[in-house]
C-alpha cells in the first residue's frame, strides 16, 4: 500500500464516522422535538412560542447535521478526485447549502419573534 492509498482509506473512514455523527445529531434533534411536541402536546401547552422555541431547536440542530455531511462529503472527495467525483460533490454540496440557508432564515425569523414575545 502506497501513501495515497493509506491517505484515501483514512479519509474514506473518517468520512463514514463524520456521516454517521451527522446522521446521529440528524435523529436525536428529530427524536427531541417529537418528544417535546407531545409532551406540550398532553399537558395542552400549545402557546406559540412554546412550538416556535422546539422549532428553532430543531431547525438549529438540522443546520448542525448538514454540516457535518458537507464536511463528509468534502472529505472523501479531497484525495485525487475525478471530475465526475468533483461534479457529484458540488451538487451535493449545493443542494445541502441551499437547504441550510433556507433553514437559517427560518430559524432567525423565528428566533426574533421568540425574543420580542419574550421581551
Amino acid at each position: 500500500m502506497n501513501f495515497e492509498e493509506i491517505l484515501k482509506e483514512s479519509f474514506r473512514i473518517a468520512s463514514i464516522i463524520i456521516e454517521v455523527f451527522g446522521g446521529l445529531i440528524i435523529v436525536l434533534a428529530t427524536l427531541r422535538a417529537i418528544i417535546n411536541y407531545f409532551a406540550r402536546f398532553f399537558i395542552n401547552i400549545y402557546e406559540i412560542k412554546n412550538l416556535d422555541i422546539i422549532r428553532v431547536k430543531l431547525g438549529k440542530s438540522l443546520s448542525l447535521g448538514l454540516e457535518f455531511l458537507i464536511a463528509a462529503d468534502i472529505l472523501i472527495t479531497l484525495v485525487s478526485p475525478t471530475l465526475k467525483e468533483i461534479a457529484v460533490l458540488a451538487s451535493i454540496v449545493g443542494i445541502r447549502s441551499v437547504l441550510n440557508l433556507f433553514l437559517e432564515r427560518e430559524i432567525a425569523v423565528l428566533s426574533k419573534g421568540i425574543n420580542k414575545i419574550q421581551a
